[in-house]
């Protein structure tokens, strides 16, 4: 509520919320601008990486806002666009996708005061469930109140290639996930970032 009262006095201060499709794929140039800049610094998105990506979403967008699904809210202080979430509405659900902010304003955790405008009008619309979708990062963990387990189903066939492949699939993932419990958190970053760089 505080960041909320120090935004609210910021000229051009808005909290937009935006359905019409015309009006959404255009706006959705902010939200990508917005992702983008969030992530520079840890060596760029996993989840909008590239033009083909937002061309998809691009469509996609429009068609779910077109059935009256899709929302993007951006926050707006001084003359730009400072934070952006985009999701869907469906049935008593609203579905956080993916979201950005101006590293410049994370100060005023201008994402924050975003998410929480959203969840209050979820609330007063009578929605019964707001989704983060999978992952455990530490913002989602402070405004869930339960969890779902996402399970991976595999099936192959009998032959020994199959195996083989599978075996060595099932070795690499192990091993992962144990160098990700011994390493420092550190040099996970930095491992992330050098695997970014050199896909690039």
């Amino acid at each position: 509520k505080r960041r909320l009262r120090w935004l609210e006095k910021r000229p051009g201060f808005d909290l937009e919320r935006i359905e019409d499709p015309d009006a959404l794929v255009v706006a959705l140039d902010a939200l990508f601008e917005l992702h983008h800049k969030r992530w520079a610094a840890d060596g760029g998105s996993d989840a909008i990486d590239g033009p083909e990506v937002e061309a998809f979403h691009r469509l996609a967008a429009r068609a779910l806002a077109t059935r009256g699904q899709a929302r993007l809210y951006v926050l707006h202080a001084e003359g730009a666009a400072r934070a952006a979430l985009y999701g869907w509405r469906i049935g008593d659900r609203f579905t956080f996708y993916q979201a950005g902010y101006d590293p410049e304003w994370a100060q005023r955790s201008v994402g924050t005061v975003l998410l929480g405008h959203i969840v209050r009008e979820c609330f007063a619309e009578g929605l019964v469930e707001f989704d983060f979708l999978r992952g455990t990062e530490s913002y989602k963990l402070k405004w869930a109140n339960g969890f779902r387990e996402t399970v991976r189903l595999r099936a192959r066939d009998a032959s020994l290639r199959a195996l083989v492949y599978d075996t060595g699939r099932s070795a690499y993932w192990r091993l992962r996930e144990a160098s990700k419990r011994a390493l420092p958190p550190s040099t996970l970053e930095w491992a992330r970032r050098a695997r970014k760089a050199v896909s690039r």
